[in-house]
């Protein structure tokens, strides 16, 4: 764990960008996050964990790292593939959630009619980032995910389910309401296809992880049934490393660049299927265009992600969205 860990990066001799997260190449941080639904702050003030950052150094070089190619990033020792793959399950998922709460903070409880266009262009790029990270965190080969992500899962509870996630709430009222598919407008029809997007891919990363269809929670839910509490909050927060305190936006600013800068740097050296492309669509072995624009354009996805969060919000405390 690196504690004033600075999204400033090093440079080698070559110039290449080096690795500057965690105590060592893809070890993992802990995420702070405010209080949201049943997650319930645990620290009366931010613990020391929070990442130095200069914004524009940060945005520009991510907009480097956005480019691809292996020649940005310094050629330290790569990990083991289950180093690598798990470094992608649970930082990548640290990303998801600093996502679903910029959106949340942008939405504010309101419907899409009541942002303005520059607003639901953010709100695009956002639920864009999500459909990104996605395709990041389920990357790995399916037979490493069944050795080792989901026993992982199991054992920190036999029900253990992203539908126990504190943060993501507000973004699945969104796209449960409706109301995006029911406008006219065409910002709302740009909203509109980058949720049909996001579950296209959502539905992709499921049958591949998964083909029998059949999850954690479905499983247990045949014995005894998981509800929504503090229980399972704490238990989701506790398996992807996530503290929780009441921290302004500047702090979810930070960090964010702090994970989009080495997840950038990983696929920059690595490439997004480091084992061959994973996801494939259920029927057949074709993919859909929607991955594979997503697939695509995963480094300027994500770089966008960090404009928007960074150039979009001020500093301010950052009320819970629940």
């Amino acid at each position: 764990m690196n504690p004033g860990g600075t999204v400033r990066a090093a440079k080698s001799d070559l110039g290449a960008i080096r690795w500057e997260f965690g105590d060592f190449p893809y070890g993992l941080e802990f995420l702070v996050l405010p209080p949201a639904g049943h997650a319930a702050a645990v620290f009366p003030k931010p613990p020391p964990v929070l990442p130095d950052c200069d914004p524009h150094f940060a945005l520009s070089q991510v907009r480097i790292l956005s480019k691809g190619g292996p020649g940005l990033v310094s050629a330290d020792a790569g990990p083991s593939a289950e180093g690598l793959f798990w470094f992608r399950w649970i930082t990548g998922h640290q990303i998801t959630f600093l996502i679903w709460r910029f959106m949340g903070n942008l939405l504010n409880g309101r419907s899409l009619h009541c942002l303005d266009d520059g607003e639901a262009t953010v709100l695009q790029t956002y639920i864009d980032g999500y459909s990104a990270m996605l395709v990041y965190t389920a990357s790995c080969p399916r037979e490493i995910y069944h050795s080792l992500i989901r026993p992982r899962m199991y054992d920190q509870h036999p029900g253990f389910s992203g539908k126990w996630a504190p943060d993501y709430a507000p973004v699945r009222r969104f796209f449960r309401s409706g109301a995006v598919a029911d406008s006219v407008e065409t910002r709302a029809a740009d909203v509109a296809q980058a949720i049909k997007i996001n579950r296209e891919v959502h539905d992709d990363v499921a049958a591949w992880l998964v083909p029998d269809g059949r999850s954690l929670l479905q499983h247990a839910a045949e014995e005894s049934p998981v509800g929504l509490s503090p229980r399972t909050a704490l238990l989701y927060d506790n398996f992807f490393m996530t503290l929780r305190s009441t921290i302004d936006v500047d702090a979810l600013i930070a960090q964010l660049l702090h994970r989009i800068r080495p997840a950038l740097i990983d696929v920059a050296r690595h490439g997004l299927y480091p084992h061959g492309r994973n996801i494939a669509c259920s029927v057949g072995e074709s993919v859909r265009p929607s991955a594979v624009e997503c697939e695509d354009r995963f480094g300027q996805v994500i770089a966008d992600v960090a404009h928007a969060a960074t150039l979009g919000n001020s500093a301010k405390c950052l009320s819970a969205s629940e």
